[in-house]
């Protein structure tokens, strides 16, 4: 990730005793986000998007391009679950080129994202 709200998201260890298993990003709040820079998209044409998540509350997570408020790429509902859940979701737009993407929290639920990748 390249920044993170200030208020409503964190950033975390997916398991603090083998810490290289990797991080996660917690939201609390709604409109938190985090912002990843530079993504690629290339010539390749996307049409959906896996988000890995979990959340004790369902919760719903938007993927938009450029800024917090950018075109929508999709909208993730993301179940009430207590594992690790892998979505996958169409895209409402095919990127290309090079875009800063952000995924924001839509609701003032707690939702834990692991990992985002497109296909």
């Amino acid at each position: 990730y390249t920044a993170i709200s200030k208020e409503g998201a964190t950033i975390a260890f997916l398991d603090t005793a083998a810490k290289q298993k990797g991080w996660k990003t917690i939201f609390n709040r709604k409109n938190a986000w985090v912002q990843y820079n530079s993504v690629d998209f290339g010539s390749k044409k996307s049409r959906f998007v896996d988000l890995n998540t979990i959340s004790a509350t369902g919760g719903t997570v938007e993927i938009r391009l450029d800024r917090i408020n950018g075109p929508l790429l999709c909208k993730v509902n993301v179940a009430k679950n207590s594992e690790w859940t892998t979505i996958y979701t169409a895209l409402t737009q095919i990127p290309a080129g090079v875009h800063h993407l952000f995924a924001v929290n839509a609701e003032d639920k707690s939702v834990e994202i692991d990992f985002l990748s497109f296909k």
